[in-house]
């Protein structure tokens, strides 16, 4: 192989400087290696026999779900080959696997959530997972004679569940290619050597000051998608995908990690680290219509793709498209809230697939306060010009409160955590600083990157968040309600999934609930007194706020929020009881439903 593209030589699996871990004699015998043998020095045959255990797909080595050691026969577990050295040395396969990131544990700790990967938690009941070189899609042509798409690992949208959810899968192929990977944090073009190809043991992503979303040395060379949208508002689909596949090869590096090209999604090959996750969490990978309880897969226990809730029953019933909700477009006057709900509205959107633009104090973008950020580092840094990846929430639950780095020894990704939804902290439908038993929740989601101190407690330290009032002399108003309210949830405020919105800073309206709740037009949910709230999955959880008219981020005032006082038609009874809205707008309304909530 050619050792500038990297596509061999410098993986992490051919590297002498990295795979120079050593057989164990036990596992050398049964291999008929040299004893000692370092991995790098086995080459392919560190995952592939000629002679591989029946049952095996693509001779992977000991590839099969049985438990016999060595295996005999059994069902293709495509991961099991992968498990032989990533396992904490369990296995006893390797002298030391103190540098061999675990990934085993992550998906076989009793109780973690994790992505069907063993065939019995696949609705097909068997392997899926087929790389595949002769189809041919509605975005790419992998039946011609220089597609070389099986180099690339790609398969076909049916694989991944378009018009067969009994399909979806997760294999480990599905989002690293062994044969390419790297043991570095800059995962983008640039000619490889051996000392920029083994400067983390754990190839884990940078976490530096200046925060980004390109891919680390564990993604480099696998295949995604890049969404093309024509819409702009919330409910807008993307309109084509990219794939995205093929070794990065050589090229200049600048200083900040980039190629030449720049830091975009125009290369042929995955750049971002989130093209990776949509080509599975996206209409690339299922059918959608578009439509509240659509024919997106289930998350509930009508189905056998996941066999529990794993929300535990408020709602959460269908995967959302990850692509419509992340989509990078501001949006001005045209959010997907109603008309009504436009003025100094604009969408939101967490910044996995581009930065937000909206800065802290200055520029015509800003969010209009003084104070210093209201996130932790490196968020702090850079505010609106940043980027961020899907596994800086979803991955094995940590310990630290105010980091999302995982604990020392273990591994980046979204391969398992004890948290629902493979998140690395608590996060509920009902769950904010407390949990439901009204005790501190010492290692909620949020916190890890947003300052607790700005929206749990008195005193700011002057840092701010837009929900600001600079006019009336309350200051900030996260820390005002502290002192009025027993006690707060983020989804009183902010919508369940917060990937992205129709409202600006992902904030529920409850007098313009919509499509998303499986409305059509703008509706009014009624609120009837302090204990109730409203709950219609998957962004309606415990809701409670209803704004009358947006403001501009830094001039909050109590009369922004309120009943809108519809009536008739344009009214939806809460689930709690009653079909009308005590008290009116502002301050009266406000009184009377959040005196003193559950």
């Amino acid at each position: 192989k050619n050792q500038t593209a990297g596509e061999w030589s410098y993986s992490a699996h051919a590297n002498p400087t990295v795979a120079d871990e050593t057989y164990s004699t036990t596992a050398a015998d049964q291999r008929e290696f040299p004893r000692a043998l370092p991995v790098w020095k086995a080459a392919c045959l560190n995952c592939h026999d000629t002679h591989t255990v029946q049952g095996a797909n693509r001779l992977l080595r000991e590839a099969t779900d049985s438990t016999n050691k060595p295996k005999t026969g059994g069902n293709p577990a495509l991961e099991e080959a992968c498990y032989a050295c990533h396992d904490g040395g369990g296995n006893g396969t390797l002298n030391s696997t103190a540098n061999v990131p675990d990934i085993k544990t992550d998906f076989t700790t009793a109780g973690n959530k994790h992505m069907p990967i063993k065939s019995s938690e696949q609705a097909a009941g068997s392997e899926v997972h087929d790389i595949n070189s002769n189809f041919s899609d509605t975005w790419i042509a992998c039946n011609t004679a220089t597609s070389r798409c099986g180099k690339d690992l790609v398969e076909p949208r049916s694989n991944l569940g378009v018009g067969v959810l009994n399909n979806r899968h997760a294999e480990c192929t599905d989002c690293h290619n062994p044969h390419r990977v790297i043991r570095a944090a800059n995962g983008l073009p640039g000619v490889l050597s051996a000392s920029n190809t083994s400067t983390d043991t754990r190839a884990t992503h940078s976490h530096a000051a200046t925060h980004s979303n390109a891919i680390s040395g564990a993604l480099r060379g696998t295949w995604g998608v890049e969404p093309t949208y024509t819409g702009t508002d919330f409910f807008s689909m993307p309109s084509s995908y990219t794939v995205k596949r093929g070794d990065p090869g050589g090229g200049t590096v600048t200083s900040n990690g980039c190629t030449a090209q720049g830091c975009d999604t125009t290369p042929g090959y995955v750049t971002r680290e989130y093209q990776i996750c949509l080509k599975c969490h996206s209409d690339y990978g299922y059918t959608d219509n578009n439509a509240f309880d659509a024919d997106r897969p289930r998350l509930d226990s009508s189905a056998a793709l996941t066999g529990i809730n794993p929300d535990g029953g408020t709602n959460f019933t269908r995967y959302t498209n990850q692509a419509r909700e992340f989509q990078p477009n501001e949006s001005r006057n045209n959010t997907g809230a109603d008309a009504a709900y436009q003025t100094n509205n604009k969408r939101s959107w967490h910044p996995v697939m581009a930065a937000t633009g909206r800065l802290l104090n200055s520029g015509t973008s800003s969010r209009g306060i003084s104070g210093t950020s209201p996130w932790l580092a490196p968020w702090s840094a850079d505010v609106g010009t940043q980027t961020m990846y899907c596994t800086d929430c979803h991955g094995n639950s940590n310990a630290s409160a105010t980091s999302v780095v995982p604990d020392a020894g273990k591994p980046w990704g979204p391969h398992g955590s004890s948290n629902r939804f493979i998140l690395k902290g608590d996060w509920g439908a009902s769950k904010g600083d407390t949990d439901q038993s009204g005790s501190v929740t010492a290692n909620f989601l949020c916190f890890k990157c947003h300052d607790k101190a700005v929206y749990t407690s008195r005193n700011d330290s002057g840092h701010r968040s837009g929900f600001y009032d600079g006019t009336n002399g309350k200051g900030n108003l996260h820390n005002y309600h502290v002192d009025r309210i027993q006690k707060l949830y983020c989804t009183w405020c902010h919508v369940a999934v917060p990937h992205g919105w129709k409202n600006k800073m992902l904030l529920v309206n409850l007098n313009d609930v919509g499509p998303e709740a499986g409305q059509t037009g703008s509706k009014e949910v009624a609120i009837n007194g302090s204990s109730a709230n409203y709950s219609n999955g998957p962004y309606y959880a415990k809701a409670k706020l209803k704004i009358t008219a947006f403001s501009a981020s830094g001039s909050w005032d109590l009369n922004n929020c309120g009943s809108a006082g519809k009536s008739g038609t344009s009214l939806i009874a809460n689930s709690q009881g009653g079909t009308g809205n005590t008290g009116g707008t502002g301050k009266n309304w406000m009184t009377s439903t959040c005196n003193s909530p559950p």
